[in-house]
């Protein structure tokens, strides 16, 4: 593992930046052991960022190259793939993944004492190198479990050259607690980027963080972004850059993935007791409204 800058921005209290070993946390497909910081450490005297410019997203010139407004009764197939098989502490099931009213819905559940939940990702059928990447999305997490939109590839798994093999982008990841039961996380988000593999040598770069107007996470609509360029990342929250990472750049082409994830005693915090309730009665689950991808002109 490595560090990592993490910026914590408390509700009612100065910002703080602090240093903390990186968590190994993001979606990759190997987990990684987490040591979570705690929210009583140290911090260091208020800084205040540096303001940076706001590019308009997307940006002029760039075309929409994919689109779901989940405007059916299904998931369309031609655009996704909802896998099967276990994944962490959960399996993964498209009885998980259901569109309705407009919404994709992604619910973690648990049968039989065995927990279940969603994975939908457009490989086969949709990548991109560079463009702007958005979805509007609203979490309803559970402790024991997180859910996320991200962008990565297969190859990001092989480690070495990120931009040969690619970077996992963490567009959002939300959980609502961690184990050591610090429930602010709630109404924050993690952003990540991921390179060299999953295993020891992996590299993160992370910002956890309250919405740059503090307002609610957990059970809210929100409209998360990623500007990727050959050159750069910008981060964005309903319009509003908040992080650019110093992290190398993947200059392959990669899919999008909507996932929920289940991990007990991980980052997250721990799975409650008997579970998340039945498919028909848990309300752990995150919708998405729509995804879209622009791309810049060839």
């Amino acid at each position: 593992m490595t560090n990592a800058r993490r910026q914590v921005h408390g509700t009612g209290a100065a910002r703080r930046l602090a240093l903390v070993t990186a968590l190994g946390i993001a979606c990759g497909l190997e987990p990684v052991p987490q040591q979570p910081a705690q929210p009583s450490q140290p911090s260091q005297p208020q800084q205040t960022p540096p303001a940076t410019p706001q590019p308009t997203v997307p940006p002029a010139g760039y075309q929409l190259a994919f689109e779901d407004d989940f405007l059916g009764t299904s998931l369309d197939t031609t655009k996704w793939t909802a896998l099967s098989g276990p994944r962490r502490d959960a399996v993964n099931t498209p009885a998980a993944v259901s569109v309705a009213n407009g919404l994709l819905t992604l619910t973690t559940y648990t049968q039989a004492g065995v927990h279940k939940t969603g994975f939908v990702t457009t490989e086969g059928a949709f990548a991109a190198r560079y463009g702007y990447f958005e979805a509007r999305i609203r979490f309803h997490d559970a402790p024991g479990g997180w859910c996320a939109f991200w962008i990565s590839a297969h190859s990001v798994d092989l480690g070495g050259d990120p931009t040969v093999n690619g970077d996992e982008i963490d567009v959002v990841e939300h959980r609502v607690t961690d184990p050591g039961g610090w429930t602010e996380l709630a109404d924050m988000v993690a952003l990540n980027v991921n390179w060299n593999g999953y295993g020891p040598g992996k590299m993160t770069a992370q910002l956890v963080a309250h919405l740059p107007d503090n307002s609610k996470v957990q059970g809210q609509w929100h409209t998360y972004g990623v500007l990727w360029t050959s050159d750069a990342y910008v981060y964005y929250v309903d319009g509003t850059a908040i992080w650019r990472p110093q992290a190398p750049i993947s200059q392959i082409a990669e899919d999008v993935r909507l996932t929920c994830e289940v991990q007990d005693a991980s980052w997250a915090g721990y799975v409650p007791p008997g579970g998340y309730g039945t498919l028909a009665t848990s309300t752990t689950k995150m919708d998405v409204d729509w995804v879209r991808v622009w791309q810049p002109p060839h």
